[in-house]
């Protein structure tokens, strides 16, 4: 198993989370920002996808800001690019798993008041 060595890098702890990876894209739009084991995104890729989502996500739900927005697929590059998109119409997520039990599933949705 091999490890990266990441250096500490100082960052504006006053921005939001899209806000980072935007300002990480314009530094280095073709580094790499998230891998899993079958492929990666660079930060372009990253935040160019997350635009995408939550402009989709602005005009299908506009949901209002601090709204929860259900969050229902596996542990992948697409979660981190929906979760970058919920961040980006600043709304809060909500992680739903496919191994919940359905009771449980629906209430988490249901107490969450998530839109989507």
């Amino acid at each position: 198993m091999e490890f990266a060595h990441f250096a500490h890098v100082p960052f504006d702890v006053s921005l939001c989370f899209h806000k980072l990876v935007e300002h990480q894209q314009a530094l280095s739009p073709k580094s790499c920002a998230v891998i899993d084991e079958n492929s990666s995104l660079t930060y372009s890729m990253l935040a160019e996808g997350a635009a995408r989502l939550a402009n989709t996500l602005h005009e299908l739900v506009c949901p209002p800001i601090d709204s929860m927005i259900a969050i229902w697929m596996e542990r992948c590059l697409g979660m981190v690019v929906a979760v970058l998109a919920v961040h980006h119409v600043k709304c809060g997520y909500v992680p739903i798993s496919w191994l919940f039990p359905q009771n449980r599933r629906n209430y988490m949705l249901k107490n969450s008041g998530a839109l989507a």
